[in-house]
């Protein structure tokens, strides 16, 4: 678990993190700001992920991903 911005989210996608996780694994990112969850959930599909299931509370998005 970290605390991370969704800029460097997407940054990590690039260098390789949707291949850290493994085959059944999921990922779940929480604390994106509503206005970027977009840019974070088009990354993550650009990098073989597929979004399972959204949640938000008010400004804020959590986001969970499968290979």
């Amino acid at each position: 678990m970290a605390n991370i911005l969704a800029p460097v989210i997407i940054r990590l996608f690039g260098d390789g993190l949707a291949g850290l996780l493994s085959d059944d694994g999921m990922m779940v990112l929480s604390g994106i700001l509503d206005e970027q969850a977009g840019g974070v959930t088009e990354a993550a599909q650009q990098h073989g992920l597929h979004l399972v299931e959204t949640l938000q509370s008010s400004d804020w998005v959590a986001l969970a991903f499968s290979k």
